[in-house]
């Protein structure tokens, strides 16, 4: 254990009055002073970390910790009766410690308590005991206070100076001269509840920032965004409805991926393209392929989710049964959502596609298709939006565009991840889809702002 040394502080001046009964001048001690530790140590237990990685997981932290006492001051024995006032006793005032930076395994905190003045009249011996009383203990309970109750004793000697007719004083701590106090903590617990009081400033200073947006935006504009780490949900204007536009397309991939999962499908099985599929819009397959080809559904899956292809979508959607999306939804909501018409498509919400993500990125070990997924939404050639160049790599998103919609929707795999969804309507700052527009997009410039603010946080 990694300890403070010092020394203890002890004043004492001597100033001459008169009017002592035995006609000798009084002597005042200016003070005591005392010293105060708090040896704080981190109890790794099984959750193994070095040094370096400890101070990498937490950089620049300050916690809110606190250890409060109240020292008292108590004259415990002399070889006559001392009268003291009481405004001639010490005034004893709270001791504060807030914890420093977390930035090692083993840290050292310690204070200084100052003593008033005390006023001796008369020739003795006079001990003092100096007790700490707790007001206060840490506010998680993730720390462990051992609070030190042994006491300081400190004796205080008067003399007559016969020859200058004065009283002398001399002072002697007993034993050890300060308090040690220990404050134990699990590392994993103190990173938990580090990182819960850094994104909770965060998030705040985020929703306002968000809602400035939101309110100065020529458009409509509903924004989703949950925190994976906190849970912490912000959400304006989360429950309008919008066209989903693209953005509907992972829910049919989610539902072939459950298809998969159960049985139903397999990768390799191979569906037709029948001219009812046809539809134009974005990806290639309707300009390559011919009605009665042939796809594996790991390939539409793979067009429908890096092209945004909308015949593979057709394709795959086409195998999907009434009951199974309505059931799909009621897992998820434990209602049914989807197919109101609205400019002639379905329609989402934020808050909405921001639960659909939760479940993509909860069961993504569990069910091999959502890892799938996850995979390819990462690799789409939609690189406008969500995937700029600072979120690239990151990011595993489905975009939307429709006829004045254009929204995005994604996971983001930082070390904190988190679940960010932007969908708006007739803000033509958002309807670029130019990987390097002359005019940022706007959707893109929130999305980076959100990203940057998370990774501040690394």
């Amino acid at each position: 254990m990694k300890k403070a040394g010092f020394l203890i502080l002890l004043v004492i001046s001597v100033v001459m009055l008169t009017g002592c009964s035995n006609g000798f001048e009084e002597v005042i001690i200016a003070g005591f002073a005392i010293d105060v530790e708090v040896e704080q140590t981190f109890n790794q237990g099984a959750y193994a970390l070095s040094e370096e990685k400890l101070a990498e997981l937490l950089p620049d932290l300050a916690m809110e910790e606190s250890l409060a006492l109240m020292f008292n001051l108590e004259l415990v024995s002399s070889d006559f009766k001392h009268e003291l006032s009481a405004d001639e006793l010490a005034e004893i005032d709270e001791l504060a410690f807030m914890m420093p930076e977390l930035t090692e395994i083993i840290i050292d905190t310690k204070g200084q308590v100052m003593f008033g003045e005390i006023i001796f009249n008369h020739a003795g011996i006079f001990t003092y005991r100096i007790t700490q009383n707790v007001e206060m203990v840490a506010e998680y309970d993730s720390y462990n206070w051992g609070i030190d109750d042994s006491g300081i004793y400190v004796t205080v000697t008067v003399t007559e100076d016969e020859e200058y007719e004065m009283l002398r004083a001399s002072v002697e701590f007993l034993g050890d001269n300060r308090f040690t106090n220990q404050l134990t903590a699990d590392i994993e617990e103190v990173i938990a509840a580090a990182l819960h009081y850094r994104f909770e400033e965060m998030h705040d200073e985020l929703e306002l920032m968000l809602q400035e947006i939101v309110d100065e935006s020529v458009g409509q504009m509903g924004v989703s965004y949950y925190c994976l780490i906190t849970g912490r949900h912000i959400s304006i204007n989360g429950d309008t409805l919008f066209n989903s536009a693209s953005t509907r397309k992972l829910l049919t991939h989610m539902i072939i991926a459950e298809s998969i999962h159960d049985g139903r499908l397999s990768w390799d099985d191979h569906l037709t393209f029948s001219p009812e599929l046809f539809v134009g819009g974005s990806g290639n397959l309707q300009y390559t392929a011919g009605f009665g080809d042939t796809f594996t559904v790991e390939e539409l899956i793979s067009y429908s989710i890096k092209y945004s292809d909308n015949i593979a979508h057709n394709i795959l959607l086409n195998t999907i049964s009434t009951y199974e999306k309505e059931q799909f939804e009621y897992s998820i909501f434990e209602q049914n959502l989807l197919g109101e018409p609205l400019a002639g498509g379905w329609v989402l919400t934020a808050n909405w596609l921001t639960e659909i993500f939760k479940v993509l990125y909860r069961d993504r070990d569990e069910i091999e298709g959502y890892g799938i997924i996850l995979e390819y939404m990462k690799n789409t050639t939609w690189t406008d939006r969500f995937a700029t160049e600072l979120a690239d790599g990151y990011v595993a998103h489905t975009p939307g565009f429709s006829y004045g919609y254009s929204h995005d929707s994604g996971v983001f795999f930082t070390d904190y991840p988190y679940i960010l969804v932007i969908m708006t309507l007739d803000i033509p700052a958002a309807m670029t889809w130019d990987p390097e527009p002359e005019v940022p997009n706007f959707i893109s410039e929130v999305s980076d702002m959100v990203f940057e603010m998370r990774q501040e946080l690394q």
